[in-house]
């Protein structure tokens, strides 16, 4: 089991769909997982939220995500990549631990919960949340995955020569669950069941957003 993540939630400005898509296929996706800790890559469309894309990386550390040879490509972004990276916008990305991770299967849907908390709070409540709600949802034959990532600010901030280049700083939250089941509708309804104990639960929640996707690509790690 990996250490770490990183999660992308992203939209694209009108008219560069077919551009983007062409580009993240062909260069970034393999790209970043060309660099060394980078395990695998996994690509979403969403069935509802705000953002379009979804993408998860998973990682062999914090450090995977903030430092190295993944730091370097985004300090030295390719023409192609320079041309893209003001085409994202809306996004959300934020370079995690996990702090829990439970089943063996990737399922073909997937319900992010993004929870914002506020800074003095900022990760209370999580053992609470995995000790009675986690632990026995995972045990559910319809669930093939559950993850909670807690963001680690510093490595999300760093600087880069690429977030430069988009038009907007990048949003981040506090932690994130990822749901995984065989269908949209079954990652909902566990999803919606989460968000609920988490606003009962855990304090100094500000916002808990739900969204779905739908797995499109899905890629190991080449290092």
């Amino acid at each position: 089991m990996t250490k770490a993540a990183i999660c992308i939630w992203n939209n694209v400005a009108d008219g560069r769909h077919a551009d983007y898509d062409e580009w993240y296929l062909a260069e970034h996706f393999p790209q970043r997982l060309g660099h060394p800790g980078f395990r695998t890559g996994r690509r979403y469309v969403a069935d509802s939220g705000t953002h379009r894309y979804f993408t998860l990386y998973e990682i062999d550390s914090i450090e995977t995500g903030s430092s190295g040879a993944y730091l370097d490509s985004m300090n030295s972004p390719s023409a192609w990549s320079q041309k893209m990276m003001p085409a994202l916008i809306d996004m959300t990305r934020c370079v995690c631990r996990v702090a829990f991770s439970a089943g063996y299967g990737i399922g073909g849907a997937l319900a992010c919960v993004q929870v914002r908390q506020n800074a003095q709070d900022a990760a209370s409540g999580l053992q609470r949340i995995i000790d009675e709600d986690l632990n026995s949802l995972t045990k559910l034959p319809s669930v093939a995955q559950i993850k909670l990532l807690e963001t680690d600010g510093d490595a999300t901030n760093v600087n880069t020569s690429e977030k430069k280049l988009r038009k907007k700083t990048d949003d981040q939250v506090t932690w994130i669950l990822l749901v995984e089941t065989g269908t949209t509708e079954a990652a909902l309804l566990l999803a919606q069941q989460l968000q609920q104990s988490i606003t009962l639960k855990v304090s100094g929640i500000e916002e808990v957003k739900i969204s779905t996707y739908r797995l499109t690509y899905h890629r190991r790690g080449e290092a």
